[in-house]
């Protein structure tokens, strides 16, 4: 079973190019409203948190990426902003956000993604919305 670390502040150096390699593939799925350098600064900064599962040599297996968000109602929510990796075999591991979500006082956690992760995530998750869009010619 792989270990669960939180990555930042005390990231080793090739944990560090392990992640990014991981979500570089999901940033380009973004069509530009967003680099991977940003993400990188805001995981620097401390906007957004980096976890992962480590496997056999050293070697990342999943990559979630979050950031807490908090309403002017006072609901708080662990967003899963990105993941990557082996999703499914994670899922044995899921406490271990949840664990996440109660030490930062949050209500509930979301993750705004692919059909799919409705499937990997199970029946205890229910699938508000999807973002879809469309390119307009404006010119």
């Amino acid at each position: 079973m792989a270990e669960w670390y939180h990555l930042y502040p005390n990231v080793a150096p090739a944990w560090a190019e392990q992640w990014k390699e991981k979500i570089a593939p999901i940033i380009e799925r973004l069509d530009g409203r967003v680099t991977l350098q940003e993400i990188e600064e805001a995981v620097q900064d401390g906007r957004l948190e980096v976890h992962a599962t480590i496997g056999e040599a050293d070697t990342l297996e999943t990559v979630i990426i979050t950031k807490v968000r908090e309403y002017r109602s006072g609901l708080r929510v662990l967003a899963i902003d990105y993941m990557a990796g082996k999703m499914e075999e994670f899922m044995p591991d899921f406490h271990q956000l949840e664990a996440l979500a109660r030490e930062h006082r949050c209500h509930r956690i979301q993750v705004e993604g692919r059909p799919g992760w409705a499937r990997v995530l199970g029946e205890d998750w229910t699938e508000v919305s999807r973002l879809i869009s469309k390119e307009v010619n404006y010119g």
